[in-house]
């Protein structure tokens, strides 16, 4: 049988209160979360008529709905212009590949996002509609 000693007690009591008090420390570590909702896909890195060859694998993209998106539509910078490509009175913001668009009245929203798998970067916009 194993002796547990002072300093082997104060080792693990470490190793499970790290992660407490990085998260803790952590900048905007008490932001306030919101429950997310949508879907994922995964393909490759051209979604509509991929050429037969790509790799079907190389990339997640997320389509975020309900709370979560109107958050992500209200904090985002970007200002709202009216969307060709949705219903009447849908507006969307862009931020780079990140887009959000709200409907009418200010009840729903979508946000699309895609990023490499390989590399974590995003990737892709909203081209035409």
């Amino acid at each position: 049988m194993h002796e547990i000693t002072t300093a082997r007690l104060r080792g693990i009591a470490a190793a499970l209160l790290f992660p407490i008090a990085f998260a803790a420390a952590m900048p905007g570590a008490k932001a306030q979360t919101t429950r997310l909702s949508g879907t994922l896909s995964i393909s490759g890195a051209t979604t509509v008529d991929p050429p037969p060859n790509q790799p079907k694998n190389t990339h997640a993209g997320l389509v975020i709905e309900g709370a979560a998106a109107l958050r992500l539509f209200a904090t985002m910078k970007a200002k709202a212009e009216p969307d060709a490509c949705m219903d009447k009175g849908w507006v969307t913001k862009f931020a780079g590949p990140v887009f959000c668009s709200r409907g009418p009245g200010g009840r729903k929203a979508v946000c699309y996002v895609t990023f490499s798998l390989i590399d974590g970067k995003t990737s892709g916009s909203r081209q035409g509609c």
